[in-house]
């Protein structure tokens, strides 16, 4: 069974993202999942979006997930010395 990339871009949203990804030549992967996940695609229409993005010559840019600030580290405070005694009998 094929399916038809046009039955796809019927939801003008992914038409649209799709002509500026082309005219850039990139496409943010996490802008391309937000378009796709309310579309509730199958495996095959979702392999003939990955094909279309191929033909256009749209490189799928894939970002680091932001991590977010390490939390403050506790204050340092100055080193104690200590001295230890011994007592020789």
């Amino acid at each position: 069974m094929t399916v038809e990339i046009e039955t796809i871009l019927v939801n003008e949203g992914l038409a649209a993202l799709l002509e500026a990804a082309e005219a850039s030549g990139q496409l943010r992967q996490l802008e391309l999942v937000e378009r796709l996940e309310p579309l509730e695609l199958d495996p095959l229409e979702l392999e003939a979006v990955y094909t279309e993005l191929d033909r256009r010559a749209i490189e799928l840019v894939v970002e680091p997930e932001k991590v977010d600030a390490p939390a403050a580290l506790p204050a340092v405070t100055a080193p104690v010395e200590t001295t230890a005694f011994t007592e020789t009998l």
